[in-house]
C-alpha cells in the first residue's frame, strides 16, 4: 500500500511515543497483521519470563462489532508458578488484572472481549533438562473510546508487572 495512511491513524500511533518511552520493559516494532484492517501497527514487549503484543487495527469506515475506528489487540504470555496455575480462578483473576490495569492507566474502552488460556508443556529429547513449563495467556481485544491510544499501551506495561509478580521499581 503506497498511499499515506490517513491523518487520524498517524496521530493515534504518535501518541503511543510517550507511554512506549516510559515502558518498563523491552519494546520493539514488529509486522502487523495485513488482512484485519486496511491499517495496523503492532509492538512487541518482552522479558526474561514474559512476552506480550500491542496490535492498533485502524478501519476508517469501521467494521462490525468495533462501534469505532480503532481496534486495539493484545495478547501477553508468562510463565506462571504450579501453585497458581492450578488455582480454579486463575483465569478470573487473569481477566480481572487486565480491567484494573486498563483503569489504572485511564485506558477507556468499549466492546471488550477475550480469553484466558493456561497450558503446560513438558520437553523431551535434547531439551528435556528444560523440563516443564507453566503459562497462562491472555488474548483480548476492545475499542478504545478515543484516538489517544498511549494510555492502552501502559495498561498492557501495567499487566504484564501483575502476570510476572513484578513491582514497577524492579523491572530492568
Amino acid at each position: 500500500m503506497n498511499e499515506r495512511p490517513p491523518e487520524e491513524f498517524v496521530e493515534a500511533l504518535l501518541s503511543l511515543r510517550q507511554a512506549g518511552k516510559e515502558s518498563k520493559w523491552q519494546i520493539q516494532e514488529v509486522p502487523a497483521p495485513s488482512r484485519l484492517s486496511p491499517y495496523a501497527a503492532a509492538l512487541a514487549l518482552s522479558a526474561e519470563t514474559a512476552h506480550a503484543r500491542f496490535v492498533v487495527l485502524y478501519d476508517p469506515q469501521g467494521q462490525p462489532g468495533w462501534d469505532s475506528h480503532f481496534r486495539i489487540v493484545i495478547m501477553a504470555r508468562s510463565e506462571i508458578e504450579y501453585e497458581f496455575a492450578s488455582d480454579p480462578l486463575l483465569a478470573d483473576v487473569v481477566w480481572a488484572w487486565l480491567g484494573e490495569a486498563l483503569d489504572a492507566a485511564g485506558a477507556g474502552r468499549h466492546a471488550i472481549t477475550g480469553t484466558v488460556t493456561r497450558t503446560e508443556s513438558q520437553s523431551f529429547g535434547a531439551t528435556e533438562l528444560l523440563g516443564g513449563r507453566l503459562h497462562v495467556e491472555l488474548r483480548a481485544s476492545w475499542s478504545p473510546n478515543t484516538e489517544i491510544l498511549g494510555p492502552h499501551l501502559q495498561a498492557l506495561d501495567y499487566l504484564m508487572m501483575s502476570l510476572t509478580g513484578t513491582q514497577l521499581h524492579e523491572v530492568v
